[in-house]
């Protein structure tokens, strides 16, 4: 019998961090029920934390296909060899970019020797690219309709081709909207089979920020690196009060997330069809629309004030 292979894909901006924190927090609680949790270097250790998720080796790897599929089969040949010493069912990886079709690519050859199941958690279009934009297109300064209008051209996010390449050659491919999920880690541990010991879930991570913080922020692009810095947001998250306001949501005005999801009317229909019939639909559901925006000087005096809270909590732990 093949050692099963749980492989959470993503998407991104779908939860990932915080279904991985669950995953690390109870990896004991994994090994006690025979399965071993992917650390930051693609490793499986039998005891101790884990404390990342291989985002980095598996980017690595993305990048040099075909090359890389002998990394990772020898990688696989070993993980094989410990599971069978240990007696052990399998091992979980969680890591986004493996969303990209080139992920199926890179774990081709895996089936030969587990059982590959795959979990792949999809967000409606329109609050997936608000999203995004908060976590790379607004460090490269860009408006959210410019933005937007970017990855749509793209044809990001690309649900279907994720879907295709992954149910091709997985033995069990799973894919569920968000709205349809009132519990993501206990999702999560329902698909690994572990419903009845599932703990509960830690706080939700990558919180968002006041519409007059991100403003600000885009509008000075230069304090990130990169679109894949988060310097900024890391210290935000330390410095900021819990009282600070963080209704940061609701970006897309209704003209343009309408816009949105009619482009990809068809194609979710059809996701739904093949893919999960009886949980709701990707349009389904409501989101947040957008307030009108407020005017620049309202931004900035709004700012202002969130600043003098960071700075009145920072002077009081001095």
């Amino acid at each position: 019998m093949r050692p099963i292979l749980f492989i959470h894909i993503g998407h991104s901006k779908t939860g990932t961090t915080t279904i991985q924190r669950s995953l690390q927090i109870h990896a004991d609680l994994l090994r006690k029920h025979g399965l071993l949790l992917a650390d930051g270097q693609l490793e499986f250790p039998l005891d101790g934390p884990v404390k990342h998720h291989p985002l980095g080796p598996i980017q690595k790897m993305l990048g040099s296909l075909p090359a890389s599929t002998a990394d990772l089969t020898a990688m696989l040949d070993r993980l094989r060899a410990t599971l069978q010493a240990h007696g052990l069912r399998g091992a979980v990886i969680s890591s986004e970019n493996l969303s990209a079709p080139e992920g199926a690519v890179l774990f081709a050859g895996a089936r030969e020797v587990f059982e590959i199941k795959v979990l792949h958690l999809v967000r409606r279009q329109d609050d997936w690219l608000e999203s995004a934009w908060k976590q790379w297109g607004l460090k490269l300064g860009q408006d959210i309709e410019t933005f937007v209008d970017e990855q749509l051209a793209r044809g990001m996010p690309d649900y279907t081709g994720t879907a295709r390449a992954w149910r091709e050659m997985a033995d069990s491919f799973t894919m569920l909207p968000m709205q349809a999920v009132p519990d993501l880690t206990t999702t999560v541990w329902n698909w690994l089979g572990l419903g009845h010991v599932a703990p509960p879930a830690p706080p939700w991570e990558n919180s968002t920020y006041d519409r007059s913080v991100l403003e600000v922020l885009v509008r000075n692009p230069w304090l990130f690196a990169d679109h894949e810095d988060n310097t900024v947001f890391e210290s935000l998250d330390v410095l900021c009060p819990a009282n600070v306001p963080r209704d940061g949501h609701g970006l897309l005005n209704h003209a343009l997330a309408s816009r949105v999801m009619e482009h990809y009317r068809e194609e979710n229909a059809r996701l739904q069809r093949e893919y999960f019939p009886e949980a709701p639909g990707l349009a389904d559901g409501t989101r947040r629309e957008a307030a009108t925006a407020p005017a620049t000087e309202d931004v900035l005096f709004r700012f202002l004030g969130i600043q003098t809270q960071m700075l009145t909590t920072v002077s009081g732990r001095l």
